[in-house]
């Protein structure tokens, strides 16, 4: 299973996006995430590496926006910031 065993990665839900912001703040100055959000149109997901090196998600669920528009993804071998289309995943703004 691409060499990381049974459980490929978990993801978080945050409950409120204040949490969200919060976790991430302390993610990346743990050094555990570079910050980089995608909007994913219902999900806001952030990856980060856990304790034991595994790559795991936290997600905040956008309130009022149907999940199913959550369920785009990035073309492939795209990176997240050089998405631009309105119609693809693109990076959160910087306060995310």
């Amino acid at each position: 299973m691409l060499g990381r065993g049974r459980l490929d990665h978990f993801a978080l839900n945050a409950a409120r996006e204040a949490a969200f912001r919060e976790a991430r703040r302390r993610l990346v100055e743990e050094g555990a995430s570079d910050g980089s959000v995608m909007d994913m149109g219902s999900l806001l997901p952030l990856g980060f590496t856990g304790p034991d090196r595994g790559r795991h998600e936290l997600v905040w669920a956008k309130l009022g926006v149907p999940v199913i528009r959550g369920l785009r993804r990035a073309p492939s071998g795209r990176s997240p910031t050089s998405i631009s289309s309105s119609r693809s995943p693109r990076p959160c703004s910087g306060t995310c």
